[in-house]
């Protein structure tokens, strides 16, 4: 097969190699589409991976041509997302489910060979079966959605309880089922099940008995240093209306909310719309942004509300993006032209905002988020730090007297339940509720690919997500 190998830092070449042989409890799948991840570029270019050689490539979705010994032979020919992390199955977070927060993973693109090949081997455990209505490009978009679910849960937690439907499993028509739950399908992974942080796979523990609901994860440490596991990504995203498929990219939502439209959750008790900010447009941020939307929507149907939605970026495509979601001018704030911070207390009357996603990482935006943040508000830490993390003594003062929650958040919750953050996405893009195929701004072949690579490494060119179709 043809695939992308990283040998080392800065050395990544198209070349031929052996297909996979998947081992017990895993499958073969021939990858349809991959994306790039920001965390890709320094990866291959700067820091280098766990391990080399390395086929690169965590987003992404394919067809399942091939089964190891112990995995279930239904796969064979089945549509699916694959979520790229590998939960050992024994540790403390683990035995509680909240398999994100494993301490000794395995992670499919920078531990062990991932998704910029042709053809890929996957525990069965980590495949999600996709309806028909659902593309191959959106399906290598889940991963990203998932992540934002995820870090919109973490301070919103009444998202948390909500279900996917009866019981949140999705047919290949794009149907919520009545009655499965998907809880068996954890049984792919084999009786015994475990994998280690190489990807192989141990005996002794059942995978099923393993799996269960996630739960919380990160928080920032005494000196305001951010704890992630595998990097995660700044980039872009929308909410709905055609095929899915990336065309008409920049036609205008014709149904997205405006903020003025939406209808305010109340702050603290205090009569005062809740205000959320989004810090940082990649793709994370517009998706977050998106899910956002389409919450506030969600909620107004059912006679609740969503809350007033700002966002700051600092490019022209992304303020482009933010309109074609349906949110205002005035919602958008240019952080080159404009002090963002300030900007946030005009708008709040000077009282800040009640919840802050910092999608960027930088010492300066989460500086910027304490002090824009509204008494008792709650600030999540989503962007992968660019650089050492440490608050200064003043900052630090407003987070205590202010009496802020700040939280982290890393990956995304996947255990076969209707709740997970992989079945909330998917559910949404069963329903057209969002289109992120919107955000593919670069299609390439897999042999093309290091041209997609060039362009976020160099910056050459405004790009939202970068694509290979195979």
């Amino acid at each position: 097969m043809k695939a992308w190998v990283l040998q080392d830092i800065n050395d990544i070449r198209y070349e031929t190699k052996e297909k996979p042989v998947p081992c017990a409890n895993e499958v073969l799948v021939a990858v349809k589409a991959a994306g790039i991840c920001g965390s890709d570029i320094p990866r291959i270019y700067k820091t280098g991976a766990h391990v080399h050689p390395l086929v690169p490539g965590h987003e992404f979705a394919g067809l399942v041509v091939g089964t190891g010994p112990g995995a279930d032979s239904g796969w064979l020919g089945k549509r699916a997302g694959i979520f790229p992390l590998i939960p050992c199955g024994s540790c403390g977070p683990c035995l509680a489910g909240q398999y994100e927060m494993c301490r000794n993973y395995g992670y499919l693109g920078s531990r062990r060979d991932g998704g910029f090949a042709e053809y890929v081997a996957v525990p069965a455990g980590n495949l999600i079966e996709l309806p028909d209505c659902v593309s191959f490009e959106e399906a290598a978009m889940l991963e990203p959605m998932a992540v934002a679910v995820h870090a919109m849960r973490r301070v919103l937690p009444e998202e948390s309880r909500a279900e996917s439907g009866p019981t949140g499993a999705v047919n290949a028509s794009g149907q919520v089922m009545q009655g499965g739950s998907t809880e068996s399908d954890w049984s792919d992974a084999g009786p015994t099940g475990d994998v280690n942080v190489s990807g192989q796979v141990t005996h002794g523990g059942s995978a099923k008995s393993d799996w269960s609901e996630s739960g919380p994860t990160g928080a920032v440490n005494a000196s305001g240093q951010t704890t992630h596991g595998e990097s995660r990504k700044p980039e872009q995203a929308l909410t709905a209306e055609t095929d899915g498929r990336g065309q008409s990219m920049n036609q205008p939502q014709t149904d997205a909310v405006a903020p003025q439209a939406v209808e305010g959750i109340l702050s603290a008790g205090t009569g005062v719309e809740e205000t959320i900010v989004v810090c940082g447009l990649g793709t994370i941020g517009l998706l977050l942004t998106a899910l956002l939307l389409e919450r506030g929507k969600s909620r107004r149907k059912s006679g609740g509300s969503g809350g007033r939605i700002l966002v700051i970026g600092n490019k022209d495509f992304q303020r482009q993006k933010i309109l074609e979601l349906g949110l205002s001018a005035e919602a958008y704030c240019d952080s080159r032209a404009q002090d963002a911070g300030r900007w946030i207390l005009e708008r709040t009357g000077g009282r800040g905002a009640d919840v802050i996603f910092e999608c960027v990482g930088r010492n300066e935006t989460l500086r910027q988020a304490v002090d824009s943040a509204a008494p008792a508000g709650r600030i999540c830490l989503v962007g992968n730090p660019a650089s050492d993390m440490a608050l200064e003594r003043e900052v630090y003062w407003k987070i205590l007297r202010n009496q802020l929650t700040v939280t982290g958040t890393w990956n995304s919750s996947f255990s076969h339940k209707a709740s997970d953050d992989w079945h909330y996405a998917l559910e949404r893009l069963s329903r057209k509720d969002l289109m992120p195929g919107r955000l593919i701004s670069h299609r390439f072949s897999l042999e093309e690919l290091e041209k997609g690579l060039h362009i976020m490494r160099d910056k050459s060119e405004d790009y939202v997500k970068i694509m290979a179709v195979i």
